[in-house]
């Protein structure tokens, strides 16, 4: 029986190894990402490599424009990784892309008329400090796109209007959130 019980423990702890070291491998080539922020629900996301198919409802992973990333980490929306300001990337949706019309205003979001749930934006963070909305009404312009996410105190295209799709490093999958 003790024999049994050894074998038992061996191949537990070799399956152990061989887990954790297939997660470390996958995260040192960024196939994996681990999501911290509140925006998304917590927890670990598959990445895959981009490409030129973006549509509505993609989540994927972008950098922020230098000036909103600077206010990002300076606030500690997002926390250090690869982008402008040494920030984090980005988990969003892509809402809108070239041709729809795009009106964010301090009334909420509009995509081709429709108004996106949650999209009303917020004049204070959690922390109490000042929120601007990035007022834009237009048509979206060839590589240009609107992320948001579907909760009020995420840090979106609220805040830092539409970007150019360059800013998009990869798609990303939930895994295992909570």
């Amino acid at each position: 029986m003790k024999k049994k019980h050894g074998k038992f423990k061996f191949y537990l702890l070799s399956l152990a190894l061989l887990t954790s070291s297939i997660v470390t491998l996958l995260a040192y080539d960024k196939i994996l990402w681990i999501n911290t922020s509140s925006s998304l629900p917590y927890g670990l996301y598959y990445s895959k490599t981009i490409d030129n198919n973006l549509k509505k409802g993609d989540l994927v992973l972008s950098c922020l424009p230098s000036k909103y990333a600077n206010l990002a980490r300076t606030r500690n929306y997002v926390n250090m990784g690869i982008c402008n300001f040494n920030t984090a990337p980005i988990g969003k949706h892509i809402v809108a892309l070239e041709g729809d019309h795009v009106k964010i205003s301090n009334e909420g979001v509009y995509v081709n008329g429709n108004y996106i749930q949650n999209s009303l934006p917020r004049v204070l963070d959690n922390k109490g400090q000042s929120l601007n909305a990035f007022l834009f009404d237009g048509k979206l312009k060839n590589n240009e796109l609107l992320l948001m996410n579907d909760k009020e105190e995420s840090f979106d295209g609220r805040y830092f209007g539409v970007i150019n799709k360059d800013r998009i490093i990869r798609y990303i999958v939930p895994l295992v959130t909570i």
